[in-house]
């Protein structure tokens, strides 16, 4: 995963659900797994998903 903040933008690549408890799981957790993470950094960043 990696993360680079830019004013007020956040890029974020590399966000899978390998590795985790999702891995193998039907597409819609995986993508829930990948969502979780995603909102994660941004809090950690001081963001959120609101757009």
């Amino acid at each position: 995963m990696h993360a680079v903040r830019h004013r007020d933008l956040l890029y974020v690549s590399g966000l899978t659900a390998f590795g985790g408890e999702a891995q193998g799981a039907s597409a819609a957790r995986q993508t829930q797994a990948v969502l979780q993470q995603l909102e994660a950094i941004a809090r950690h960043e001081g963001g959120d998903l609101t757009g």
